[in-house]
């Protein structure tokens, strides 16, 4: 019944959300994410987390944004990602690829091309690894970008996207 609960106040935040209702939001949010904790629903929590890190990005708050966001990935096991994940993961290594932290940008981009190659999501296995390149050439490692370009090369042949193809 709990999970159900869960399900039911994250799809009344993304209502409230829609209706530009921030205090409802916030508030079905955070229920959502203290139920599904107790119940160790982990979907759940990550959908909790996303949906109040949105809240906080509207609000200016982005640190509490990217606390939010990286618990969301914390959360559970990579396996478990979702494309929503991937997002995240992709959103976080720029964010961090911004601030100079090339090591844990690498790291998320890493796990985002990992969870959306077994996802299929190749568009964004893709940008992934792209990204990784421009990283990796950076510290001049040619073998460690090459090896990075064939994978971007496998993962855009898997579409039917010739610019993305071509991009590669």
């Amino acid at each position: 019944f709990e999970k159900v609960m869960v399900d039911l106040l994250l799809r009344c935040a993304e209502l409230a959300r829609m209706d530009g209702d921030v205090q409802a939001q916030e508030a079905a949010s955070q229920l959502a994410l203290d139920t599904a904790r107790g119940i160790v629903y982990v979907a759940g929590q990550r959908r909790a987390l996303n949906l109040l890190a949105r809240i906080a990005l509207d609000m200016g708050d982005t640190a509490d944004a990217q606390a939010l966001l990286l618990e969301q990935l914390h959360t559970g096991r990579e396996e478990a990602d979702t494309r929503e994940d991937v997002r995240t993961a992709m959103l976080l290594a720029d964010i961090a690829l911004q601030d100079s932290d090339h090591a844990t940008a690498q790291t998320l981009y890493q796990r985002a091309a990992r969870s959306s190659r077994r996802l299929q999501y190749w568009k964004r296995t893709v940008n992934a690894l792209l990204n990784q390149v421009t990283i990796v050439r950076e510290r001049n490692d040619r073998d460690a970008a090459l090896a990075l370009l064939y994978d971007a090369a496998d993962a855009a042949s898997q579409t039917d996207d010739l610019g993305l193809q071509a991009q590669v």
